[in-house]
């Protein structure tokens, strides 16, 4: 299994290999006041931009705040993922994208030339 780092670093390789000129599938990683993280992943002009994803919540109250320290909250919302948790959740968060990812075909990277 691909530690988080590293699928960020592929990732970004990914995106950078999209035949769009612009900048595509940026990722953000703000701590909150919460406190806690936030993790922004832009989904547009990728593969998984239209991916069915199913909200994850923790003890989050319908409004999207925390009701507990221990708490997560991820989802897409306009072609972005959001990904927020108590300060212990940053792998959490990342994961819960990954698996996501994987799930829906994962990266395909072309192959490294020498």
């Amino acid at each position: 299994m691909m530690d988080e780092f590293t699928f960020l670093e592929r990732w970004q390789k990914y995106t950078c290999n999209q035949e769009a000129s612009e900048d595509i599938g940026s990722v953000e990683v703000a701590s909150c006041d919460n406190p806690g993280w936030w993790v922004k992943i832009d989904l547009k002009k990728t593969k998984f931009e239209h991916c069915a994803f199913e909200v994850i919540s923790r003890n989050v109250s319908s409004d999207k705040h925390p009701l507990a320290d221990d708490w997560l909250y991820c989802e897409i919302s306009g072609s972005v993922y959001h990904g927020a948790g108590d300060p212990a959740k940053l792998k959490t968060i990342l994961r819960i994208f990954i698996d996501w990812v994987e799930k829906n075909g994962g990266l395909q990277l072309p192959k490294e030339t020498a």
